[in-house]
Parts: structure tokens; C-alpha cells; sequence
């Protein structure tokens, strides 16, 4: 992987982490009232929706990354997609 993409990765992340608070904070007991979901269950949906959408930011930048790449050849590069969000994912995991 290239210098500057995991960095290039890990600020889309934080900017999302700093979306997810902004959006914890708006919430209250009125916002749960309308999920009609006891508090236990919000919480494991928050508890499994945050990671589901931080991977979903990861495979945005690496599409994002692969589109702007000229094809290596007129052949499919949903292997190469799925090898680099792997990467991404990996590497971003272990830190």
C-alpha cells in the first residue's frame, strides 16, 4: 500500500467518529422514544452499527482510490478491491 493512504483512511475514520458523537449528543429520550426499541436493544444496534459503518468508510476510500487508478487491464478488479479493503481493514485494525 502506498504513504499516505492508510493516514488518508484513518481521517476519514476520525472525522466519522467525531460524526457519530454529534450525533449520540442530538439524541436523548426523545429520539429513543421514536426507535421504540428498549434501551438495551439501542444499544447493542449502536453497539454493532458503529463498526459496520466504519468499514463501510473504508471501502468507500478504497473504491474512491481505485477509481482514480487506470486499470491495470481490461479485466475485473473486484479481487483486487476485496485484497485492498482486506488491507485497509487489517491495518487499521491492528493500531
Amino acid at each position: 500500500m502506498g504513504g499516505g493512504r492508510p493516514r488518508d483512511a484513518k481521517k476519514v475514520l476520525s472525522n466519522l467518529d467525531n460524526m457519530i458523537l454529534a450525533i449520540k449528543a442530538t439524541g436523548g429520550y426523545k429520539e429513543r422514544k421514536k426507535l421504540r426499541l428498549s434501551d438495551r436493544e439501542i444499544d447493542r444496534l449502536c453497539t454493532t452499527s458503529e463498526p459496520a459503518i466504519r468499514k463501510t468508510a473504508v471501502y468507500l476510500v478504497v473504491a474512491e482510490e481505485m477509481l482514480q487508478e487506470p486499470a491495470p487491464s481490461i479485466h475485473s478488479r473486484w479481487e483486487e478491491y476485496q485484497r485492498r479493503r482486506a488491507e485497509y481493514i487489517a491495518e487499521l485494525e491492528m493500531k
